[in-house]
């Protein structure tokens, strides 16, 4: 926690998102805490599912109507498979049309940043203007799942890759900084998993060195070690991923032992 003597009243609250695939339900428990204790966020920023989360919260969206979607829709969900080796991003803009109607930055409620990763330069790059749902699946475009997303002749993927806790677009802006990090390395409480979890355990141990290594400069930061325990994947935990982010961050805002 950076050092001084900062208000956790503070009325220019800024939150950074991880991503974390369908993990990210869990960002709106600690949302909903944050909100139950004075905290509410006047600005976020975040990559792949923490984007998401981050544009439908800036939106308007509550909480509970985003758990209500992810609910009845494939929110964060790999499916719609398509020939060519790759997942269709159809359905995700199919989503954004639907619940962000209005495709521009500039109509959300609060200011939103969203990263993602300029393939071709091998740079962060942060979208806070313009066309909303390209840079959203810019952001979300996991390696060797979706295809990179073209915006104006640069290839972007999943902003994790690089940057999996963006607190930089808003760091110097707000004077309360939260972080959020829902891909906790944690430890392994079983046997060696197969091909499939060791690639995507090497993966998030790689992007997890880079979020402890700023994890100091937040504020608060909420780190849920038990998150391991869910997939990525599996749409039937979305209610339990809510209620376990809910109720971490609520001991860990009350002063509780985490």
């Amino acid at each position: 926690m950076p050092a001084g003597n900062t208000s956790l009243h503070s009325n220019k609250t800024g939150l950074c998102l991880s991503g974390g695939g369908l993990r990210g339900i869990a960002h709106l428990g600690v949302i909903k805490a944050l909100e139950e204790h004075g905290l509410a966020p006047a600005m976020i920023s975040g990559t792949s599912a923490g984007a998401i989360v981050g544009a439908f919260y800036a939106a308007g969206y509550s909480p509970e109507e985003m758990l209500e979607i992810a609910g009845e829709t494939n929110f964060f969900a790999l499916i719609n498979f398509r020939g060519g080796g790759w997942f269709s991003t159809d359905i995700f803009m199919q989503l954004f049309e639907r619940y962000l109607p209005d495709n521009r930055f500039e109509a959300l409620i609060k200011p939103l940043h969203v990263a993602a990763t300029d393939f071709g330069n091998g740079t962060t790059h942060y979208f806070n203007s313009g066309q909303l749902h390209t840079a959203l699946m810019a952001s979300a475009s996991l390696p060797l799942i979706f295809p990179p997303m073209n915006i104006d002749g640069a290839h972007y993927m999943d902003g994790g890759i690089l940057n999996n806790l963006p607190i930089e677009p808003i760091e110097n802006s707000c004077d309360l900084l939260i972080g959020c990090h829902v891909n906790s390395a944690g430890k392994l409480h079983k046997r060696m998993p197969g091909r499939a979890q060791i690639l995507s355990r090497s993966f998030h141990l790689l992007m997890s060195s880079v979020v402890y290594m700023k994890a100091h400069r937040c504020h608060l930061f909420f780190d849920p070690p038990e998150l391991i325990r869910f997939s990525m994947f599996d749409r039937s935990s979305a209610r339990k991923l809510y209620d376990y982010g809910y109720e971490y961050a609520s001991r860990k805002l009350d002063g509780g032992k985490q």
